[in-house]
């Protein structure tokens, strides 16, 4: 019973603390790496998106769904990477 009621609180404190944060996503200029290689750069404001691939740019429109989440809809760019 006190491991139940110890991952629920876990739980809770994390998920409250990931929602706060989501406003830093929002806005700004990001990385997306992999095996510590740089694949893209993402700039985004609050509508739109540009993700860059070395010479290719990507524009996509962004549809929050909430504070948290977000669809991403192309609108223009190389779409065959």
């Amino acid at each position: 019973m006190k491991k139940l009621i110890l991952c629920i609180f876990t739980l809770m404190v994390t998920t409250m603390y990931s929602q706060d944060n989501c406003e830093n996503f929002k806005t700004g200029k990001f990385q997306n790496v992999e095996n510590g290689i740089i694949k893209a750069e993402i700039e985004r404001n609050d509508s739109i998106q540009t993700e860059t691939y070395g010479q290719k740019e990507v524009k996509l429109k962004i549809e929050w769904i909430d504070d948290c989440s977000y669809r991403l809809i192309f609108l223009e760019g190389n779409s065959a990477f």
